[in-house]
């Protein structure tokens, strides 16, 4: 799913090896503004068009409706490219 870096979203080689790796967990830990919510974002994309798993079958925390719903903005952003 290299066609996620041609979009809006520049992801830094760490950022990409964090939304590609699926054979193992990874922790996203980083300060305001480095793109976390876009990693986070592009990682649930990236597994949904591969199919590796159903929409129903991710679960994604946040802690204010605030971050919710920028999460869903970005995901749905992401989805429909």
């Amino acid at each position: 799913m290299s066609h996620l870096r041609g979009t809006e979203w520049q992801f830094s080689n760490q950022q990409w090896e964090a939304v590609t790796n699926i054979h193992q967990h990874l922790l996203v830990s980083a300060g305001a503004g480095t793109g976390k919510t876009s990693t986070v974002g592009a990682k649930v994309a990236y597994v949904l068009r591969k199919k590796l798993a159903a929409p129903s079958e991710i679960l994604l925390l946040a802690f204010a409706r605030d971050a919710m719903k920028e999460m869903r903005k970005r995901i749905s952003a992401l989805a429909n490219e």
